[in-house]
């Protein structure tokens, strides 16, 4: 998992500008967190125009095995899964206001807000799973440079 910080930022936008569930942000997410991961895609067309063109998605882990990526953007599930392998053991609060709204996550390390305020990361998003996420890529561009973070 060694996503640059720029890969990170673009990831941030594409979430914060998510209505609902999105696929290929899915796919992003997971490879910019899983180590060892790639993805190659190659459109396919007829040479006559018979059918429209389609892209064959060949995201791999790192054992070279087809996957495909846990739909973080549509699953709380799958975004506090995620936000448990990729920072294990923080805290995590959600809140959702009543009768809509834009729902928020807040993540810190550890079990104590009030210890690790300076480390805390706050995402808000149309969706709880898309506010879980963009914590924690806030939480990811945030943090100090590490084997290539």
């Amino acid at each position: 998992m060694n996503p640059s910080k720029e890969e990170i930022a673009a990831l941030v936008e594409r979430v914060r500008g998510l209505k609902g569930a999105d696929r290929e942000v899915d796919v992003l997410i997971w490879l910019a967190t899983t180590e060892g991961a790639t993805r190659k895609a190659t459109t396919v067309s007829s040479a006559l125009g018979l059918w429209d063109p389609y892209v064959i998605d060949e995201t791999r882990d790192a054992s070279g095995r087809l996957i495909d990526a846990p739909q973080f953007t549509a699953s709380v599930d799958a975004a506090l899964a995620l936000l448990e392998r990729v920072q294990p053991g923080w805290g995590v609060e959600t809140t959702t206001p009543a009768g809509g709204g834009k729902a928020s996550c807040r993540i810190y390390p550890g079990s104590s807000l009030a210890a690790n305020a300076s480390r805390t990361a706050f995402g808000s998003a149309s969706t709880i799973q898309n506010a879980i996420l963009l914590a924690l890529l806030l939480s990811l561009q945030s943090q100090e440079p590490t084997n290539g973070l």
